[in-house]
């Protein structure tokens, strides 16, 4: 599971003039990074799962851009999870989870996912009154178990950067803790999550 959960490190190889960036990247991770890298402009070789790019100053930046984009997917997941239960926000309607896309010059957007997840309940407050699903509650479609397992990915993504960046830039960069957030959250049963996250190692979150 460990193996299985580091994500993303780098190691700078210097040759005289030469010196280039390789990302070990896992299959879970590995489509973004590569949509990122393109997107940015980013010229990149993929040779057994390793993503190599040049160090130059243009791709230092982007790199330190991509530091920033995967802290707010770190902020969706716990928004998604905050909000599991959600049947009524602001504007109305349940909660809906939201996912970060990449522009086609590598900013990025904020997708929301309309799909609900139905529960019969009419006695609960926000319950369809009318139609045909009367009596049920509309509920965010989003799965606990998943998007735990997508925090911790994207967590270790995060650190895996900043860990870079801090040594490259000679700053103090700090790095996010998933235990922290499952306590923030509330969610106690860390056996119940761990178990998850074995199940789930090898598989692909929902669309």
């Amino acid at each position: 599971m460990i193996k299985q959960l580091m994500i993303f490190f780098f190691i700078i190889v210097n040759c005289n003039h030469y010196s280039k960036i390789d990302f070990y990247v896992d299959s879970f991770q590995k489509p973004f990074i590569e949509d990122y890298f393109n997107k940015s402009k980013i010229q990149f070789s993929d040779r057994f799962g390793v993503l190599s790019v040049e160090k130059n100053s243009f791709n230092d930046l982007k790199i330190e851009n991509l530091i920033m984009i995967q802290l707010k997917r770190i902020e969706l997941c716990v928004d998604n999870i905050r909000n599991i239960q959600t049947t009524r926000t602001s504007n109305g309607s349940f909660y809906k989870k939201q996912t970060l896309l990449l522009n086609t010059d590598g900013s990025y957007g904020i997708s929301e996912t309309s799909k609900s997840r139905l529960v019969f309940d009419p006695g609960h407050p926000d319950a369809l009154r009318t139609g045909s699903k009367k009596g049920y509650v509309e509920f965010p479609d989003i799965n606990l178990e998943e998007e735990l397992f997508i925090l911790k990915s994207h967590i270790l993504l995060y650190n895996s950067l900043a860990s870079f960046l801090s040594k490259e830039k000679g700053v103090i960069i700090h790095e996010e803790n998933f235990d922290s957030y499952v306590s923030i959250l509330n969610l106690m049963q860390r056996k119940k999550y761990d178990e998850v996250f074995l199940q789930l190692e090898t598989s692909k979150p929902r669309k």
